[in-house]
């Protein structure tokens, strides 16, 4: 039995692109294979794979189907409901597992798996998640102060708020960049058009994005354009980013990006945050 995912009222403003970005995704793995090794030296995701759909058992089914639809009478996101319950069973299934690294980095861990190896329901959560994660710190997070991203953190995190922005943005484009970039190029391209003070990216980062985009999607308007682009950059930048595009070398990019534009910072001292 397929589980149809609830993902609340908090995540409509994304779905639609969100989904037109997931079935962009299945049609590109549908067509590119990506052989996938170890996820890391101390824990073989390949050797211990969480379940697919079809693996689970009927009682399994049963947990995560009721606890979506929990969720879904509650109002709250599917997702975070599925993979709590899809963590806990992955933990009770491999019980050396809960004795490696702290409950945080076992999370970070194994949703980077779901993602990388497309398994389990939630495969689609941890990257939706994120999303929702990120988008709710713009809310609340200071106007005045000068922590954002640009394609790199703008200064260190002061704040523990800080930290763990800087630590979900860099999960995010971690399982992005697995993920062949399909949901990391519209993320960005979205928050970097919208009133956002926590993400307004360098204008090569957004060129290659755009670019990336394009050469993923070429029938997608609202991403591809880069008129506005070009005569801010040098020829022999936009070489060079064209080249990482080819590449899908983002990691090239980020190294030679320049640094973030001065904000004011009105909190000087991790004491005024």
């Amino acid at each position: 039995m397929i589980i149809q995912v609830s993902l609340g009222a908090d995540y409509l403003i994304y779905t639609q692109r969100f989904l037109k970005i997931v079935i962009l995704k299945i049609i590109f793995f549908s067509f590119f294979s990506v052989s996938i090794g170890k996820t890391d030296d101390i824990w073989d995701f390949q050797k211990y794979r969480n379940p697919n759909q079809i693996e689970y058992t009927e009682e399994e089914q049963n947990l995560i189907r009721n606890a979506n639809q929990m969720a879904y009478q509650l109002g709250l996101p599917g997702c975070n409901a599925i993979m709590a319950v899809e963590f806990k069973l992955y933990n009770d299934r491999y019980p050396k597992y809960k004795t490696l690294w702290n409950e945080d980095e076992r999370l970070r861990r194994w949703r980077k798996h779901l993602v990388r190896d497309d398994t389990g329901w939630s495969s689609i959560c941890p990257e939706a998640v994120l999303t929702n994660k990120i988008w709710s710190y713009e809310e609340d997070i200071r106007n005045d102060t000068a922590f954002y991203f640009c394609g790199r953190f703008s200064r260190e995190a002061w704040s523990a708020r800080e930290r763990k922005i800087k630590a979900d943005i860099e999960e995010y484009i971690d399982l992005a960049v697995w993920d062949r970039y399909f949901i990391l190029t519209g993320f960005m391209i979205n928050n970097e058009n919208s009133t956002n003070n926590l993400i307004n990216l360098n204008q090569d980062v957004e060129y290659f994005f755009r670019r990336l985009r394009k050469a993923i999607d070429p029938e997608d308007e609202e991403f591809r354009n880069i008129d506005h682009l070009i005569p801010k950059l040098s020829k022999d930048r936009i070489a060079f980013l064209d080249d990482a595009v080819k590449r899908s070398d983002y990691q090239a990019v980020v190294d030679t990006t320049p640094p973030c534009p001065a904000r004011e910072d009105k909190f000087k001292k991790k004491k005024d945050l």
